[in-house]
């Protein structure tokens, strides 16, 4: 075996030595018994160690799909803010479209006064030409 072995082995022969056969029986008995409970802890704290592994490796799998989601809805935010730009300035244009047709209905409306004022200007300028060509005849 190895150096741990070998030194269980001697410090039991030099623990045992000088005493009658049966109480370096019980006394062999107790270190085994001591060593399968050493034995025993270790297999406990091994099969332990094992389930943290794998719960290890469990988290880490959702480390990984947490940081693609993450990457994802990055990907997702960054499309919908530039949807969202544009839709701003489909906004912003539709605006600037209906202020001008308001504006040139605005104008359509003061052109329309100007006229019918010229038109009334202009029978008044027509009256007095009439009125003028009757005092002249």
């Amino acid at each position: 075996g190895g150096p741990v072995e070998s030194d269980v082995v001697h410090s039991v022969s030099s623990a045992t030595v000088g005493m009658d056969e049966k109480t370096e029986l019980e006394c062999l008995r107790g270190h085994a018994k001591d060593l399968t409970e050493k034995l025993e802890r270790f297999r406990m704290m091994r099969k332990a160690d094992r389930e943290k592994l794998v719960e290890y490796e469990r988290m880490k799998v959702q480390l990984h799909l947490v940081n693609q989601n993450r990457a994802h809805l990055s990907d997702e935010r960054l499309r919908l803010e530039g949807k969202l730009r544009e839709k701003e300035q489909e906004v912003k244009r539709l605006r600037e479209w209906k202020e001008s047709r308001i504006n040139s209905n605005e104008d359509m409306e003061i052109l329309a006064l100007a006229k019918d004022m010229a038109e009334e200007k202009a029978e008044q300028l027509q009256e007095q030409v009439d009125e003028l060509k009757t005092r002249m005849e």
